[in-house]
């Protein structure tokens, strides 16, 4: 008896009688070989199914191959002296699909950067992070044991965090501090693959900002959730997300704006594409005069009284969605 030989974790029988026996790997299939005179019709990749064998191969179980194997000959050529053993696929360890996906899955996450961990930034950590992506963040201000009450990592100092490469900046600033936060960030700490993300109520403003301050190498990505933590504290079904790639390259650099894209339409958001300079032009006056009174009212201290009228609760609506959100 003369071992034919063995795949992966596989081991093919015994066969009698084989004249020779040769391997080689090819880039797909394993293990070719064993010439043995034979007459055979055998085609079978799990298992082994042969029609007529000669000599002491009459019992097919002589012949048994394990899983994943395909034993071929020509039908229409009943005499035959070689038998080909290809084979079908290596041998995986028995959780190696869990493993790939899982890979799958990881890689799929991102590593999101928030500038501004107040009270916006601390609301968008919470949902990123909700979903398995990694969070880090930087502030002005220390907010160290919030973030580690949301599983985010902080740095207080900003070459630090840059050294971290996140995969997206998401600026979580007012208007009037971005131009200095921007300013602030070592930039050539990033890698230059970097997508950069807004979330400003305007968006030309931030647009312009990006493409003059920023390196040609970054990507740069435009958006307004219209929601906030007052108005978004429960489910985002339905909530409209607006969103602009000024700059986004093509390949894996786009597979991460959709990614990050991704975080809200899995939250069921209304995603609206729509460009930075149509955006402003519908929120100037809607916007305005919402955030205008809701911040008067908010400076007035208006307070829930027992005999509010649904009036006065639509007025304090406003200044919690408008008042308290940007602060």
């Amino acid at each position: 008896m003369v071992a034919v030989g063995v795949m992966g974790a596989l081991p093919l029988t015994s066969i009698a009688h084989c004249a020779t026996t040769s391997s080689y790997q090819q880039t797909r299939y394993g293990v070719v070989g064993c010439k043995v005179p034979a007459l055979v019709q055998i085609d079978s990749v799990f298992g082994f199914a042969a029609s007529e064998l000669q000599g002491d191969f009459r019992k097919p179980s002589q012949l048994f191959l394990g899983n994943g194997f395909r034993v071929s000959g020509r039908q229409s050529q009943w005499q035959r002296s070689a038998l080909d053993i290809r084979a079908v696929d290596a041998a995986q360890p028995f959780d190696y699909e869990s493993r790939k996906l899982q890979e799958l899955e990881k890689s799929s996450k991102l590593k999101v950067g928030i500038v501004g961990f107040g009270n916006y930034g601390q609301f968008l950590a919470a949902r990123i992070t909700s979903q398995g992506h990694r969070v880090l963040a930087h502030s002005r201000t220390d907010y160290s044991e919030k973030a580690q009450e949301l599983g985010v990592t902080y740095f207080r100092n900003a070459d630090d965090f840059c050294e971290e490469h996140p995969e997206v900046v998401l600026l979580c600033t007012s208007i009037l501090s971005t131009v200095a936060v921007l300013q602030s960030l070592p930039l050539q700490r990033l890698r230059r693959n970097t997508l950069f993300v807004d979330v400003l109520s305007v968006k030309e403003f931030p647009k312009n900002l990006f493409l003059q301050a920023l390196p040609a190498e970054f990507d740069v990505l435009c958006t307004h959730p219209m929601f906030g933590p007052e108005s978004g504290k429960g489910s985002w079904a339905g909530l409209p997300f607006v969103y602009d790639k000024v700059r986004i390259s093509n390949g894996r650099r786009s597979r991460i704006a959709d990614r990050f894209l991704d975080i809200f339409a899995s939250e069921g958001c209304r995603m609206v594409k729509m460009t930075c300079a149509e955006h402003d032009r519908y929120a100037a006056g809607s916007q305005f005069i919402t955030h205008t009174v809701g911040r008067v009212l908010g400076k007035l201290g208006l307070e829930s009284t027992p005999i509010n009228t649904k009036g006065y609760e639509t007025l304090l609506r406003l200044v919690r969605h408008h008042y308290f959100t940007s602060s």
